[in-house]
């Protein structure tokens, strides 16, 4: 289920102080928690955020991966 998609917040300068920044992600799991609909559910990335690559936490062939238990 994606319930938002976008910036991480509204300030995408990195230089910026996060806590005075508006954290869409954040009020997005704090309203699927509530139960409540996400008031903002997309935003534009901005260059930085979308040239940057998302790497895996691990590599599911190496170390680190967990494999299924079997469906029986």
């Amino acid at each position: 289920m994606l319930v938002y998609q976008g910036a991480i917040d509204d300030k995408p300068d990195p230089q910026h102080d996060p806590r005075t920044a508006r954290n869409y992600v954040r009020e997005a799991v704090d309203a699927l928690i509530a139960g409540k609909p996400v008031e903002v559910s997309q935003t534009k990335l901005t260059a930085a955020e979308s040239s940057t690559p998302i790497k895996p936490l691990f590599n599911s062939a190496k170390e680190g991966a967990v494999k299924p238990a079997p469906i029986l």
